[in-house]
């Protein structure tokens, strides 16, 4: 059985309709508002600035870039190892590392020739 991945607990309740902002008809397209009329100079005590990143956002970006980087410098120190470097070129080849190393020295000919013109 499957359910809803969202349900409202409760309906959104609007108490207030006399400041409510109205808006353009199509015809004179939607991108601006209309105000019904109304000035107050409470309204601008209304407004909220909205952030876009709060500080455990921008906490938790910051601690994910630092993994990654750690996790990257970490292989990077661990594959400078002879060892170590084979063991994973034969893991990622399935077993083929020889073939793979040939290759790889085949195409480092091929740029140091392409070097040397």
């Amino acid at each position: 059985m499957a359910s809803a991945p969202f349900v409202a607990s409760a309906p959104l309740e609007i108490t207030d309709w006399s400041d409510r902002r109205t808006s353009v008809p199509p015809e004179e397209g939607w991108g601006e508002l209309v105000d019904d009329g109304v000035v107050d100079d409470e309204d601008v005590s209304d407004i909220r600035l909205v952030r876009r990143f709060t500080r455990r956002r921008r906490a938790t970006r910051v601690l994910g870039a630092l993994a990654v980087l750690g996790a990257l410098a970490g292989g990077t120190f661990v594959l400078q190892q002879p060892k170590v470097r084979r063991e994973a070129l034969s893991f990622v080849t399935m077993g083929h590392e020889e073939a793979a190393a040939r290759l790889g020295r085949r195409i480092a000919s091929v740029v140091e020739t392409v070097r040397g013109r």
